[in-house]
């Protein structure tokens, strides 16, 4: 599941930055309807050696939810759904 990946993975789900809410109005960047849902999971991945505290920014993973069917629409959300294991992007990401 993407909650095991994220677990595995020893990346942080940031609560206070992260929603799901359906929509009112339509959302053209996700290409999201209104009366759709979308879950945006802000994720932070380890510190990577060398890099500075400041410079590792919040990842988003978003999914459109839609008659209980959930879409990866992010770069993130189709990493974690779909890539097969390791990610290996980086050093951070080999699981």
């Amino acid at each position: 599941s993407v909650l095991k990946r994220i677990g595995d993975c020893h990346f942080t789900i940031l609560k206070d930055q992260s929603f799901v809410e359906t929509r009112n109005v339509d959302w053209p960047q996700y290409n999201a309807k209104a009366g759709q849902t979308v879950l945006s999971v802000m994720i932070q991945l380890p510190l990577y050696k060398g890099l500075k505290p400041e410079d590792n920014k919040p990842m988003a993973a978003v999914w459109l939810i839609d008659h209980g069917k959930a879409t990866a629409l992010s770069h993130w959300a189709v990493a974690l759904q779909d890539h097969p294991y390791p990610m290996g992007y980086d050093a951070r990401t080999q699981c």
